[in-house]
């Protein structure tokens, strides 16, 4: 018996048509299109750390602003704290002045009206004495 073997689609190379050039190729058409694939997903990684690592610069920038801005807000509260702390000694040494000052009022009210008691007490007496 005479044994046909028959070609397959490699055999053929030259003459593969349609649903056998699909069959060969499809192996390497995947291999490549998972190749752009990768490097799709790759650029589009690269891309995306591109990105990040802008954000992350504006973000560190913000941060560095805040900062000097936290900075700059701490000695100005500091310096109001120092004016208040030295606006309530002053406050203080005008509240002793002015209870000084009370007392010294006192004290003149008490001396006035002592000397109005006198007054009285030598008017009644020169009045007596014109009298007689």
């Amino acid at each position: 018996f005479f044994f046909f073997k028959q070609k397959t689609a490699y055999e053929m190379l030259r003459s593969l048509v349609g649903s056998e050039m699909c069959i060969r190729d499809r192996q390497y058409i995947q291999q490549v299109l998972k190749k752009l694939e990768d490097q799709e997903s790759i650029t589009n990684i690269e891309q995306y750390q591109r990105e990040m690592y802008n954000q992350l610069c504006q973000l560190q920038e913000q941060n560095i602003k805040l900062t000097e801005e936290k900075y700059s807000a701490e000695d100005l509260v500091r310096k109001k704290a120092q004016e208040i702390k030295l606006l309530l000694e002053k406050q203080q040494e005008l509240m002793n002045v002015l209870e000084q000052k009370e007392n010294d009022l006192a004290s003149l009210r008490g001396d006035f009206e002592q000397v109005t008691h006198e007054k009285h007490h030598l008017v009644e007496r020169l009045q007596r004495y014109t009298m007689i």
